[in-house]
This record gives C-alpha cells, sequence and structure tokens, in this order.
C-alpha cells in the first residue's frame, strides 16, 4: 500500500513539474460583405496559412504570394519563407490552423477565386498567440471589396485589396 502512494505522490510531483508545454489550433470563419453595413456571407473561396514568426520579420509581397502562401522577409527581399499549416474550408466553412505549440505565430488569408467578387484580389493577415490552457482559438475575417483602400487595418487584421474600386463620385455640382 505505501509503495502505491508513492508511486501516485511521483506521478502528481512528475504532473506538476511538467514544462507547462501549450498547443493551440486557430480556427478562422471567413466572411465577405459586398456593401458597406450590409449582411456578411460565409466566403467559401479561401484558404489560410500559418507560419512561426511575425509581422514585424515577414511580410506578404503580392496576391500571388498570399495565393501560394509565400511570405517574404522584411529585412532581406531575397529570403522566403511557406507555410507552416494549411488549411481549407471544412464543411461548416471554418477552416483550422495548428496545432502551434509556439508562442507567436502569424496566420494569412486570402480569397482564392477573385472572379466570384468582381476580380478583386483581397488577402489578410496578423500575428496571434497561444493561450495556455486554450486548446482552440476562434476568430473570424470579413473581406470587404467594397472598400476603396488598398489597405486597411481592422482589430488585429491587415487587409489588403490590390485592385480595390474607384471612389463613388460625388453628385454634379450645380452651374
Amino acid at each position: 500500500m505505501k509503495k502505491l502512494v508513492y508511486i501516485l505522490l511521483c506521478v502528481c510531483v512528475l504532473a506538476a513539474c511538467e514544462d507547462g508545454e501549450v498547443s493551440t489550433n486557430y480556427v478562422v470563419t471567413p466572411y465577405v460583405q459586398f456593401v458597406d453595413k450590409g449582411h456578411q456571407m460565409p466566403e467559401p473561396d479561401v484558404r489560410a496559412y500559418g507560419y512561426y514568426g511575425d509581422t514585424t520579420q515577414w511580410r506578404v509581397a503580392s496576391y500571388d504570394d498570399a495565393l501560394i502562401g509565400l511570405l517574404t522577409s522584411r529585412s532581406d527581399e531575397t529570403v522566403t519563407k511557406l507555410p507552416d499549416f494549411t488549411a481549407d474550408p471544412d464543411a461548416e466553412g471554418k477552416l483550422t490552423l495548428g496545432p502551434f505549440t509556439r508562442y507567436e505565430f502569424m496566420v494569412l488569408m486570402c480569397q482564392t477565386n477573385p472572379e466570384a467578387v468582381d476580380d478583386v484580389k483581397m488577402y489578410a493577415w496578423r500575428n496571434a498567440a497561444t493561450v495556455e490552457d486554450l486548446p482552440q482559438l476562434s476568430v473570424h475575417v470579413t473581406f470587404k471589396p467594397w472598400r476603396t483602400t488598398r489597405y486597411k487595418s481592422e482589430g488585429k487584421w491587415l487587409y489588403v485589396n490590390e485592385m480595390p474600386p474607384a471612389e463613388p463620385e460625388g453628385p454634379d455640382p450645380e452651374p
């Protein structure tokens, strides 16, 4: 009996001394909004990429690079990085990247069918972090092709629209 108690005590001590390694799956639900203040609809034509690293070290150089998940070093344009994780939408339209086991990582979302949204080429990216005792982190991203700016920061996402629509023309001035 004493031997069993001793073994159980050792197991408990070892469990308490564990390294505390974190592991987080990053789940993204993508949407598209076609008009300002319009309804958000599920966006089925999207792909997700996950990377160890952060946006201070890496950038997305173009839509074509985003489409294949290629990052470019901010310090040396000749250095590129391919994704550590890739995801396509599941039956519910969600994309799951991971499990990430290092604290800091980067996520890139890219619309894969620009013809479906008036030839708009959009992608979004952000930094993210694993959270201890949180095995799944769920977020959403909303593509807004109606925006007339090339870059837009919203929440923690940086959205890029390589071919934004022209600014709407105001009413004609009266003679």
